[in-house]
């Protein structure tokens, strides 16, 4: 599994005047996006089956794992990270 991790605090760490630096720079940055967790809110409506994501507030008609919008995770742990 890749490992992301932050390249200015990197740089920092090596110092200031690195030739390491210019090739960290040169290297392109991955597409990844910050961790996130909701939870399901279900619908109090008896006519309607419907949920809802904390996240997003995107309503869905079967409740899963993550949300299909957006991706959170839906542990109960309210939040972008954790």
């Amino acid at each position: 599994m890749p490992r992301y991790i932050d390249a200015d605090a990197v740089k920092r760490r090596i110092g200031l005047h690195s030739s390491i630096q210019r090739i960290i720079d040169s290297i392109p940055a991955a597409d990844v996006r910050p961790k996130r967790h909701g939870h399901w809110e279900y619908s109090k409506n008896i006519y309607v089956h419907s949920c809802k994501c904390s996240a997003c507030q995107s309503y869905f008609e079967t409740d899963t794992p993550y949300c299909p919008k957006c991706g959170a995770k839906m542990d109960g742990k309210d939040g972008d990270s954790g």
